[in-house]
């Protein structure tokens, strides 16, 4: 079904008008945008009031206080933010220390493994060259006996 843009009154588009007259941004600008707001809003929506001074927590209408109060917050959330991003990283760090051990762990146990089986195998050749020395040695005798 073929969408349609009217302009009549009370239709529904798609797309509305106001999104077809902003200017187009590149989708990293939204991506940047999308996620600022997103670490602001999750940020500001963790916060508890018991983490604001007494002087943040006062409701008055004065602007300036305002200001400060969404600046601590945002501050606040900036460092609630860094500080998941440190854990996350710690624990990728962490993950890959776990592992890395565990993968020279199993290279050890191939190179043992690997020495055993170089000892099977020479092992066999000398098996083999006696067989076969044991082999001419008869050949010989027989030889000499004919």
């Amino acid at each position: 079904m073929a969408h349609q843009l009217s302009t009549g009154a009370g239709s529904k588009s798609k797309f509305p008008k106001h999104t077809l007259q902003r200017p187009a941004r590149s989708n990293a600008q939204k991506r940047k945008q999308r996620k600022l707001h997103q670490n602001t809003t999750r940020g500001l929506a963790s916060l508890d009031l018991g983490q604001l001074s007494s002087s943040q927590k006062q409701s008055g209408s004065d602007q300036t206080s305002d200001v400060q109060t969404s600046d601590s917050q945002i501050t606040l959330a900036e460092e609630h933010r860094q500080q998941h991003e440190v854990a996350f990283w710690k624990a990728r760090a962490e993950n890959a220390e776990a592992q890395l051990q565990a993968a020279n762990t199993r290279i050890e146990e191939l190179v043992a493994e690997v020495g055993r089986q170089a000892e099977r195998v020479q092992a066999w050749r000398d098996e083999a060259d006696r067989v076969s020395l044991m082999g001419l040695t008869l050949y010989e005798r027989a030889q000499q006996g004919s």
